[in-house]
Order: C-alpha cells, then structure tokens, then sequence
C-alpha cells in the first residue's frame, strides 16, 4: 500500500507535525495506530503505525535536524522492537522529517526489520 508522503514545515512543532501527518493519512485513507508510543520520545519524536496485510509499519515524525544522539535513539528502540513477539515487531520504518534523515540510519532500520 503506498503511503502519503508528508512535507513538514521546518518551523511546525512537533505536535503540529504529528497531526499534519495523521490528517495526511486520514485523507489517503489509512488507518494511522496511535498508541502507547504516540507520546513524545526524547531525542526521538512521535511515532505512530499502520498495520497492513500483516504488516506493521512504523512511521517516526521529526522535526528537529538529526544529529548522532537522535539516531542511536531511534536504533534503541528499533533494537528494542526486534525482541518483542512476533505480533508486535516492526516490518518496515518510515521517516516524516523536517530535515534529510542520515543515510547510514535508513539502511540499519532496514536490516534490523528484516532480521
């Protein structure tokens, strides 16, 4: 299923940047999850999921630039994520930023979902 894709004003906060990209989704008609993890994660975002043919997808909304610290966060939770049950664990992740996401950081997610 393709995915809207997001602008982000640099100058949104990240509450607004959250609920820009919900009504986005909204407006495609896909269903955004928000759950536990909807609420701000330091050095990270806000995070949110669609879960699509067996599928969860996880999408991190940032609007701060992205420097070592922030990647290692999200690294953590991704980390994290892979040693949860099978039912929970991520499929892909998606970035909705304000500002070019590290090359380095989209290729560890990709192998850490697919492990």
């Amino acid at each position: 299923m393709p995915f809207p894709d997001v602008q982000l004003d640099r100058g949104a906060t990240l509450e607004e940047a959250f609920s820009q990209s919900l009504a986005a989704f909204e407006a495609a008609g896909v269903y955004a999850h928000k759950h536990e993890l909807a609420e701000p994660l330091p050095g990270v975002g806000m995070v949110f999921s669609c879960h699509e043919d067996g599928k969860n997808c996880m999408f991190i909304v940032r609007v701060d630039p992205w420097d070592d610290a922030s990647a290692q966060e999200v690294l953590a939770l991704a980390t994290a994520l892979a040693k949860a049950p099978p039912f929970m664990r991520t499929s892909s992740y998606h970035f909705i930023s304000a500002f070019p996401v590290p090359e380095e950081l989209t290729e560890r997610l990709a192998e850490i979902a697919s492990a």
